[in-house]
């Protein structure tokens, strides 16, 4: 049975500059605010999944990535697919 999900996330710094790390934190619950624990969290920088962490029993994670693209923009999202773990 599929159960609904909601994840959240945060970057802690929105101007950096290349070659920077960034911190990615954000909580897995289910859409009765119950955690999710021990589930993978895709990290994905610029359309490319950069790292996969799990959640802890609360449901948090915590990502650490570096900004290897030049300058510019760039898109920082978070996933979870779903699925038994």
């Amino acid at each position: 049975m599929a159960i609904r999900t909601n994840l959240t996330m945060h970057v802690d710094k929105v101007r950096t500059t290349w070659g920077t790390e960034v911190t990615v934190t954000g909580r897995l619950t289910d859409m009765s605010g119950k955690p999710i624990p021990n589930a993978p969290i895709e990290v994905i920088l610029n359309g490319r999944v950069v790292k996969t962490v799990k959640t802890d029993r609360n449901g948090y994670y915590t990502a650490k990535i570096r900004l290897t693209m030049p300058p510019g923009k760039a898109t920082i999202q978070t996933r979870f697919k779903g699925g038994f773990f």
